[in-house]
């Protein structure tokens, strides 16, 4: 009997396996969500990004290649070490949408239960207090990260870390001003702009070239060449011709920058104030810079519905950002949704009407217990994002309360993939792609952790 069982051609368990057509760098969950929403070829629901190594593949008949692993980078403040750059893998915590694709059918997003919490790796890049101050920024350009701060003896200063090749360059000093305590910054055409509260000068941080072409690399000196090689290029910031709109009367209004977001023509960027005096408490208004053709307009007195800084996805076609619920919009006041806006179309400079946006019912947090100290939220493409949440850790056993030195089990830092989408009404659903992951943040000081996704 077992002969002859062992002797079949064909294993019985081969005729039970599920046949499916696979496409590369599609997932089971792609190939689920794409027959959800009614797509024939579920390419088109294809991953944001891809962990395999390059290599030569096949998709139907010709050659590709495919798209580079891209990670996520958190920046944290930690007592005594500076400020600390970590590089994480999440791959596995988007495996598939038939997860995300249930639990958006469901009447509320299920909280996730997180296993034991992990440490972090080594970070790729550490920046002393000395090197860059307590309060340095830290913002995205491309595949770099720009950080600026004030030095213990050399005043300000720029780094510029590239996270495809591990270079670290030190650039121009930021300009005068430019707060340095506190301002924003979003990546239009290869540069990286930057503005604060009652900004009146747009500042942008960019390449450029060191020395002109017959006098460097190309001057025939081969000693020269040799000196000059790596230093062709430098990193500088420069003064844009275009003026910002953050306050119409600088002289009896303060403003502050509310939010922000770049427009899917990657060129125009848009900004919304607040203004207060003791005449006109908050006054809203929002102005756009064509940073392409240097222009400012002020589009009209309303202001974008989200907090900080909004992404544009192609899927919902729409900015989506985190919104701070203020009582009147149907949530619960200071907590925190998603909510997704549609991007106006630009007309030429004229006054628009405020964009239509919505916002999610449910809150904005996959942990049960206990609650969110800070979020980020960081746009991976194509209707997924990773919400990065910081958390006390619980009590351990047999102590009333938690330790309060900073000894690194103090705080988790939760990582969870997850997926949006507007419903059948229109509504705007979230769902996690997987169960999170928590990490103990060694030494955390405070402030909330900036990401990026590269």
């Amino acid at each position: 009997m077992w002969r002859s069982f062992l002797s079949r051609s064909k294993p019985l368990l081969s005729n039970v396996r599920r046949r499916t057509t696979r496409c590369v760098g599609c997932s089971y969950g792609d190939t689920a969500v794409a027959a959800a929403l009614g797509s024939a070829d579920p390419r088109i629901h294809r991953r944001a990004y891809t962990s395999a190594t390059p290599s030569e593949q096949e998709v139907d008949g010709e050659k590709s290649w495919p798209r580079p692993r891209r990670h996520l980078y958190v920046v944290l403040d930690e007592m005594n070490t500076g400020h600390s750059v970590y590089r994480l893998n999440v791959d596995d915590l988007d495996g598939g949408d038939e997860d995300a694709v249930t639990g958006m059918n469901a009447a509320q997003v299920p909280h996730q239960t997180n296993p034991l919490p992990l440490r972090l790796p080594e970070p790729v890049l550490r920046l002393g207090y000395q090197s860059v101050g307590t309060y340095a920024q830290f913002k995205a350009l491309g595949s770099k990260i720009v950080a600026t701060g004030v030095s213990s003896g050399n005043g300000t200063i720029t780094f510029v870390y590239d996270t495809k090749t591990a270079r670290l360059d030190v650039g121009q000093s930021p300009p005068k001003g430019l707060n340095l305590w506190r301002y924003h910054a979003a990546d239009a055409g290869n540069k990286l702009y930057a503005f604060g509260a009652n900004s009146q000068t747009l500042h942008y941080l960019c390449e450029q070239w060191v020395l002109p072409e017959d006098d460097g690399y190309d001057s025939g000196d081969e000693m020269r060449e040799f000196a000059m090689r790596g230093q062709i290029k430098e990193w500088a910031w420069k003064k844009s011709r275009s003026s910002l709109r953050c306050a119409a009367n600088l002289s009896s209004h303060t403003s502050f920058v509310q939010s922000y977001a770049v427009h899917p023509d990657g060129k125009t960027l848009f900004v919304s104030c607040f203004s207060s005096n003791y005449i006109e408490p908050h006054r809203h208004f929002t102005f756009s810079v064509d940073t392409k053709d240097v222009k400012s307009t002020r589009p009209g007195e309303w202001r974008l519905p989200f907090n900080d800084r909004g992404y544009y996805d192609q899927d919902l076609d729409a900015w989506v950002g985190i919104r701070k619920a203020d009582g009147t919009d149907g949530g619960s006041k200071g907590h925190s949704y998603l909510c997704s806006c549609d991007a106006p179309k630009l007309e030429g400079g004229q006054a628009l009407p405020a964009p239509a946006w919505k916002m999610c019912k449910e809150k904005l947090t996959f942990l049960d217990t206990p609650a969110a100290h800070c979020r980020a939220l960081v746009h991976t493409g194509r209707g997924r994002f990773c919400l990065v949440e910081v958390s006390a850790a619980p009590v351990a056993k047999g102590e009333e309360t938690r330790r309060r030195t900073r000894d690194g089990l103090e705080w988790l830092l939760h990582v969870t993939m997850f997926r949006a989408k507007h419903g059948k009404n229109g509504e705007l659903l979230v769902a996690p792609c997987r169960p999170g992951r928590s990490f103990l943040m060694p030494n955390y000081a405070s402030g909330t952790p900036t990401t990026f996704w590269m």
